[in-house]
Order: structure tokens, then sequence, then C-alpha cells
């Protein structure tokens, strides 16, 4: 009797515990599935976030390229500082400024800047991304990087005909800001040196004439490599003949308002009409043969022999003889009778390399402005 009873409590005991487990697994189950909703959508912020954080790294990316770009643009296309530009690329736009810091000389000729660009790049995605870098560079109004000791340098020798003419290294410049010492009249070798048929000496200057040991010593001092100035890689030209046509009008050259570089690469080069004069920097790989009226403001180089007369007038400085750079033989300079005037002007000199003349990147100074 005593176990039927303790086995009738067993079963009551465990019919009370099973009724008040009901509904215990749909909970679990619920919790389950808000476990998992959580971890989902987790997940999908997580996701969301590193999309977000992978398209402005993106776009910051495409910013900063932008701003590089357009600071590079700015330094090779821009002679000053003092206005800013935007430039558009396919990564972005950049707004590019300049801060002036300091006048370098007293003409304010050169002048250092805090050039300073914002590039800025709108997300397909929405947004906006801007990035800044910053360089010092230092604007020259002007640079020769050659140095004329003469109106005229011969280093083959020069033959003069005659006492008429004009060869003086007096600088003839029409402003104090760019004007020079005076130079010698013209430049020669010891051996042929300077010859004159007859007449008075015709060059004057600081000396009138200056003698040299050889040729090649004196185109040293000019710091010319004749070789990279053929090839275009001292003073890129604006104007190659050939192929480009010699169509100038007289003080203009090519261009009204400029002073061209031009390259003629021709073994002689004639010129005897006023039609055919200029201003600028020629440079003639050949011989140069000008008469007539001809004129030209601002410096010529020649490779070959310079041989003139009549009324040829050159303001500026001209060398001939070049060649002798590369090993070539070449005649003396022959200058005839006839009103020929050769007249040293630095300002000339100065604006016939104006090619060179703009801003130029401080070494070190990159940098990007947080």
């Amino acid at each position: 009797m005593l176990l039927q009873e303790r086995v009738e409590c067993l079963y009551h005991a465990r019919r009370r515990l099973a009724k008040n487990e009901d509904g215990a697994a749909l909970i679990i189950v619920l919790v389950a599935l808000v476990g998992l909703t959580a971890l989902a959508v987790a997940g999908m912020m997580l996701t969301d976030t590193e999309i977000r954080v992978s398209q402005n790294m993106e776009a910051s990316t495409y910013a900063f390229y932008a701003a590089d770009a357009g600071l590079q643009e700015h330094l090779g296309t821009h002679k000053t500082a003092d206005t800013a530009a935007t430039y558009t690329f396919a990564e972005g736009t950049a707004t590019v400024s300049g801060e002036q810091l300091v006048n370098l000389t007293s003409d304010s000729n050169r002048v250092l800047y805090r050039i300073i660009s914002q590039g800025t790049y709108v997300s397909p995605a929405g947004g906006q991304a801007n990035r800044t870098v910053t360089v010092a560079a230092i604007r020259s109004s002007r640079y020769s990087p050659f140095t004329f000791g003469a109106g005229l340098s011969a280093p083959t020798g020069l033959v003069k005909t005659g006492g008429s003419g004009l060869l003086s290294g007096f600088d003839t410049s029409d402003s104090t800001e760019c004007a020079g010492p005076n130079v010698a009249g013209v430049s020669v070798p010891e051996v042929p040196g300077y010859y004159q048929t007859n007449g008075d000496t015709v060059p004057v200057g600081n000396p009138g004439i200056v003698e040299h040991t050889d040729g090649l010593t004196l185109l040293d001092e000019t710091g010319i490599d004749w070789g990279e100035l053929l090839a275009g890689n001292v003073v890129p030209p604006d104007y190659s003949i050939p192929p480009d046509a010699y169509q100038f009008t007289e003080n203009d050259a090519l261009d009204p308002e400029g002073w061209p570089v031009i390259i003629v690469d021709q073994d002689l080069f004639e010129l005897n009409t006023w039609k055919q004069s200029g201003r600028g920097l020629l440079i003639v790989r050949g011989d140069f043969e000008p008469s007539g009226s001809f004129e030209w403001d601002g410096v010529v180089l020649i490779g070959g022999r310079l041989r003139t007369n009549g009324g040829v007038e050159f303001e500026g400085a001209i060398v001939a003889g070049l060649n002798i750079q590369l090993g070539d033989t070449v005649a003396e300079t022959e200058l005839g009778n006839g009103n020929l005037s050769i007249q040293y002007n630095n300002c000339n000199i100065e604006r016939a390399f104006s090619a060179l003349a703009g801003l130029s990147e401080v070494p070190g100074t990159w940098t990007e402005s947080i």
C-alpha cells in the first residue's frame, strides 16, 4: 500500500511539472529568432558602415588627386600667383590661389609665394570630400640662363669690312628694372681674333673688344649647351622651321604680344626683307645670312657662320659659331659694309627668355594641410 501511494505521488508530480512547461519551446524559438535578427541587423549595419568608410576614403583620395593635379597645372601654366584659378579633372575640381610671403628683390622681380590648392570631390553616393596641398614657389618675372659678355660673340673670329656701322656693348635697355651693366662690343678668341680692313675700329663698349684663350673657352663662359638647345631641352620652341612657315611682320615675330622661341633647322638661313624681321629667341642650326633691312630684338644663337651686309639691326645679343661645341669647323663671322648695327640690350635679352619666367617650386616645401 505504501509503495502504491508513492508511485501515485510520483506520477502526479510529473504531470504537474509537464503542465508547467507548456509554451517553453515557443519562447526558446522566439528568443532564437530575436537573436538571429539582431545579428543580421548588426551585420548589415557593419557592412553599410564599411561601404561608407570605403566611399569616404575613395572620395578623399580623389579630392587629393585633384588638389595635387591642380597645383602642378598652376605651376606649369602660370607665371604669377596673384590670381586664383579653378581646374576641373575627372577626379574632381581644384581651386588654386597664392599668398605672397616676401619680395626677394627690391624691384619685386623675385617673389616668394605660398601656393594653396584645395581639391574637391563630390561622391555620386552623396557627400563631398576636400583635401588641401600647399607648396612654396618663387615667381621670377625675368630669367636668362646664359651670360652674354658682349653684344656679339664670335668664337671662330670676326672679320669686319670698313669702318662703318655700330658694334656696341653699351646697354640700350628701355627700363631700369631690367637694365644691365655695359659689356664688350665684341668677344673673340685670341686667334684669329678681330680683324678690320680699314677705318676706325668699330666695336665700342666695356671694353670694345675682349679676347679669350680660344673659342670653346669663350662659349664656356656663356653657359650655353648648344646640343641641349637644339634638342629643345633648355627652352621649348614655339615654332620650328621647318615645318612651320617663316612669316614675320616687322618687330612682331609670330606673336605680336610675345617673345617666341624659334628654332631653324637648316644648313643656311637667308633673310633679306623687312617682312622677315621680328623679336624673341632665334636659334639657327646652320649659317645665318640676314641682309637688307632685317631687324631683330632679342637673342640670336647661330650654330654656323654669321654673315651679313647692309642696314641689318640687332638689339639684344648674338652668339655665332656654336657648332664648334659639336666638333664642327665653322668659318669666321663676316660683317660687311653698310649701316650694320648690333647693340647690346639686356632687357631684350631677358624678354627673349620670358618663356622660362614664371613660378618655380621650392624643393622640399610640398605639404598637405590638415
